[in-house]
C-alpha cells in the first residue's frame, strides 16, 4: 500500500548526502577563524593575561563548574612493596563525596627529599594506571629520580562505575564505554565529564601536598591520550601545576574535525569552538611554565594539528621572554605513550626540576604485575571501600537535584523560564534562508483496505504544482481509497535542507489550504508503510499528512563518515556531528526542534495554511523535536503518539545499565536545569 512512498525522495535535489557534515564543518569553521583571529590580535602580556582569564573562566562554566564539595582525603596506604629503584605504595584516597580514587606513589630510592613529582594520568586502558605501557612509564620517570603518583581515571582500573560486587562482573567494559555511559547522560544535567576528571587530578595534587617527600613548588603532570586530555585541561586550570606534558592528544580541533576521529565524552568540551578554545589556549594559559608536548607521527590525533599547535604556543611563550619553555618531542610510532616518549618526559622533567637533564635508558624495564599495583583486594573499590559510590549514582543525583529545584518554582515561572532559554537554543545563531520550495511528481497508491484489495499503484500520474493546496490532477484522482504523495523540500537554513512527503486522499487533492499534520517520527518518510493506519486515519479526517525528515534523518541521510563504524550508535555519524555540534556550543536536538519550526512556517508560506489549523504529531524518541517545537508555538495543535522520550532523568539517566541509542540527539545539553520533556507537553 504506502510502501512506495518510503522509496520516494529528492536526491537530485541535493549536493550530495554529505549537506549536514558539511553544514556543521562550516559552521566550525567560522568559529575556529574567530577565535584564531582573537589569538592573532594578543599583542601585549596584558592583553595575553586578560584572553587567558577569559578562556579559563569560560572552559570552567561550560564544563559545569569545578567540583567544590571536596571534604577529608581520608587516605590510607593499603600495601608496600620494595623495588630495585623505588619503593611502590598502593593508595586510596576521597575525590568528592563518597567518590574514591586508587593509586600507586613511586618514590625513587636515593633521591632527596623533598623532591620534585610527576602526577600521571591514564588514557583508555581498562585495567588504568596498571596497564603495562603505563607501568614502564611511571618506572622510567622513577629511575630518573622522579616521584610518580599514579591514578586509575573513573571507570577504569580499580575504579569501575559497572561492576557488580555480588556477582564480581562488570555490567559496562571499562574505560571507554564505562565513561559513555556517565558520560552521555550527564550531557543533559550540564554537568560534563570532564568536570569530574579534573576533581580527581586536582585532588590528587592535594594528597601529593601531604607528603612530605614531595616539593609543592615542582609537580608536573604527564599523560597521553585520555591522559593527555586531562594533562591539557589540568594547564588551564590549575595553577599549583609546574610543568606538564602531554602525550599523544595535542594537536588541533580543525584536524580532529576533519580526521573524521570520534572522541570519548571527557573530551567533549562544550562551548570551546564558539568562544575561541583550542589546543592551543591551554598552552596559553599555561605560559611562561615549562611545557612538552609528546608526540606521534602516525597518531589518530593529526601530527599537522600538533606541528601548528606547537608553532603558535611558541608565540605566546615568546611573548614572556620564554620561547624555549615550550617543546617538541616526537616518536615514529603510532597512538601510544612509547619508551622513547617516557625518556623524553624524564628528560624534561628532570632539566625543569633538577637542573640537569637525566641520562637514562629504558629498555630493560618490564611491566610491574598487576598484582603488584592493586590498592584493593577485588579489584574495585565498590563494594570494598565502605560507603563508596559512583559517577552513575552522582550523575542521578545531579538530575533529582535539578528536578527538586525546578518544581519547587511555580508553575508559571518554570515554563516561563524554559521557553526563554528554549528560545535562545532553538534559535541560537540561525540563519534562515528564503524556502525555494521543490515540488516531485507524485506518486499515487490504491488502499488495498478502502478500494479493491488490489495494492496497485495508480497509472497516468501527472506532474503538478500544488502551492496553495490546488493541483491539476486526472479524473482518476476522483476514485475512493486513492492517496497521493509529493516529495517536497526547502531550505531551513542557508545550505541546509528539510525534506518530507505531502501524503493526501485523492478526492481532496484540489481542496485549497487543507488542514495538516506534520508528522515528526524515527526515520521519517522511510518509514511511512509503517505508520499507514494512521495516515489513512488523518487522510480520512480531511487533513493531509506532512511525514517530515529533518537534516541527517530519512531520504536526508548523511553519509557515513567512520569506515566500519555504525550510523547512529555510540562513535558513529550522528554521535560525531553531534559532538562537534557541541563543541561548537549548538546541539543537533536544538537543530532539529527549529527544523520542525521552520517546517510549520513553510506550510503557512507556501500553502497558506494557518498555524491553528496545523497539528504536530510527535511519535517514538524523535518526537521530541515536535514536542520543543509545539511548546515554542502554542498556536499549533498537538497531538502524541507511543515511544516518546518523556522523561530523561527516568529514561537515560536512569537506567542501570545505558545504552547508547542515538542518544546525544536527543538532548539538549543543560535541559534539566530547566525541564524536562513531559513538563512541555500540552
Amino acid at each position: 500500500m504506502f510502501e512506495e512512498f518510503d522509496r520516494m525522495n529528492q536526491w537530485e535535489l541535493r549536493s550530495s548526502g554529505d549537506q549536514l557534515k558539511d553544514f556543521i564543518f562550516r559552521l566550525q569553521e567560522e568559529k575556529f577563524a574567530q577565535g584564531e583571529r582573537k589569538r592573532e590580535q594578543i599583542s601585549t602580556l596584558e592583553g595575553l593575561k586578560k584572553h587567558r582569564e577569559e578562556m579559563r573562566r569560560r572552559f570552567i562554566e561550560e564544563m559545569g563548574g569545578l567540583i567544590e564539595e571536596a571534604g577529608p582525603l581520608r587516605a590510607r596506604v593499603t600495601g608496600k612493596r620494595e623495588e630495585k629503584e623505588f619503593t611502590l605504595e598502593n593508595i586510596i584516597f576521597n575525590s568528592y563525596s563518597d567518590i574514591y580514587v586508587t593509586a600507586s606513589l613511586y618514590l625513587p630510592r636515593g633521591a632527596g627529599f623533598p623532591g620534585p613529582a610527576v602526577l600521571f594520568v591514564c588514557g583508555h586502558s581498562e585495567n588504568g594506571r596498571m596497564y603495562d605501557d603505563y607501568s614502564v612509564v611511571c618506572q622510567t620517570l622513577a629511575r630518573a629520580g622522579l616521584i610518580v603518583f599514579a591514578i586509575d581515571p573513573t571507570g577504569q582500573g580499580e575504579r569501575s562505575n559497572y561492576y557488580d560486587p555480588e556477582k564480581g562482573v562488570y555490567l559496562v567494559q571499562r574505560a571507554c564505554d564505562d565513561h559513555d555511559s556517565c558520560g552521555t547522560p550527564a550531557v543533559a544535567t550540564g554537568m560534563f565529564l570532564e568536570r569530574y576528571f579534573l576533581c580527581d587530578a586536582m585532588r590528587a595534587v592535594d594528597y601529593m601536598l601531604t607528603r612530605p617527600e614531595i616539593d609543592p613548588e615542582r609537580i608536573g603532570i604527564t599523560g597521553n591520550s585520555g591522559g593527555g586530555t586531562t594533562t591539557v585541561a589540568m594547564m588551564a586550570c590549575d595553577d599549583r601545576i609546574a610543568a606538564a606534558a602531554p602525550g599523544t592528544f595535542v594537536t588541533t580541533r580543525r584536524e580532529i574535525m576533519y580526521s573524521g576521529q570520534p572522541q570519548d565524552s571527557e573530551q567533549i568540551w562544550p562551548g570551546a569552538t564558539e568562544f575561541g578554545f583550542d589546543h592551543v589556549t591551554a598552552f596559553l594559559i599555561f605560559a611562561p611554565r615549562p611545557a612538552a608536548i609528546l608526540a606521534v607521527d602516525y597518531d589518530f590525533f593529526p601530527i599537522e594539528g600538533t606541528l601548528e599547535t606547537f608553532s603558535a604556543a611558541k608565540r605566546f611563550y615568546g611573548m614572556y621572554g620564554r620561547s624555549e619553555g615550550i617543546r617538541l618531542y616526537r616518536d615514529k610510532d603510532t597512538h601510544r605513550y612509547t619508551r622513547r616518549l617516557a625518556v623524553h618526559a624524564a628528560e624534561f622533567f628532570t632539566e625543569v626540576f633538577l637542573g640537569k637533564k637525566a641520562a637514562i635508558t629504558n629498555g630493560d624495564i618490564r611491566p610491574l604485575p598487576e598484582r603488584a599495583l592493586t590498592a584493593t583486594v577485588s579489584g574495585n573499590v565498590k563494594g570494598e571501600v565502605p560507603g563508596a559510590g559512583t559517577l552513575q549514582e552522582r550523575i542521578r543525583e545531579s538530575a533529582a537535584r535539578l528536578r527538586e529545584e525546578r518544581m519547587a518554582l511555580p508553575e508559571e515561572v518554570r515554563l516561563a523560564r524554559a521557553r526563554q532559554w528554549l528560545w535562545e537554543k532553538v534559535g541560537k545563531e540561525r540563519k534562515p534562508a528564503a524556502f525555494h520550495i521543490r515540488v516531485l511528481a507524485p506518486e499515487d497508491t490504491v488502499d488495498a483496505g478502502w478500494n479493491s484489495g488490489k495494492d496497485t499503484k495508480a497509472e497516468g500520474s501527472t506532474e503538478a504544482g500544488i502551492k496553495g493546496g490546488t493541483e491539476a490532477g486526472s479524473a482518476k484522482d476522483e476514485e475512493a481509497g486513492r492517496y497521493r504523495c509529493y516529495s517536497i523540500s526547502w531550505w531551513t537554513q542557508r545550505r541546509l535542507i528539510c525534506a518530507g512527503n505531502l501524503i493526501k486522499a485523492a478526492e481532496n487533492s484540489r481542496t485549497e489550504h487543507l488542514p495538516a499534520t506534520i508528522a515528526v517520527w524515527p526515520e521519517g518518510t522511510r518509514k511511512i508503510s509503517r505508520h499507514a493506519s494512521w495516515i489513512r486515519r488523518q487522510c480520512r479526517a480531511g487533513r493531509q499528512v506532512l511525514v517530515l525528515d529533518v537534516p541527517g534523518v530519512g531520504s536526508l541521510e548523511q553519509y557515513p563518515l567512520i569506515q566500519g563504524m555504525p550510523y547512529k550508535e555510540r562513535f558513529g555519524t550522528l554521535y560525531r556531528l553531534c559532538t562537534d555540534l557541541i563543541y561548537a556550543g549548538d546541539s543537533m536536538a536544538a537543530m532539529h526542534c527549529y527544523d520542525v519550526l521552520r517546517a510549520i512556517e513553510m506550510l503557512g508560506a507556501e500553502f497558506g495554511i494557518e498555524e491553528q489549523d496545523i497539528t504536530l504529531y510527535c511519535q517514538g524518541q524523535d518526537g521530541v523535536y515536535g514536542i520543543v517545537a509545539g511548546f515554542l508555538n502554542e498556536k499549533v495543535k498537538m497531538e502524541y503518539g507511543e515511544g516518546l522520550l518523556l522523561n530523561v532523568e527516568k529514561e537515560i539517566i536512569g537506567t542501570e545499565v545505558f545504552c547508547y541509542d542515538n542518544t546525544l540527539s536527543l538532548m539538549i545539553p543543560g535541559m534539566l536545569q530547566y525541564f524536562d520533556y513531559e513538563e512541555l507537553l500540552r
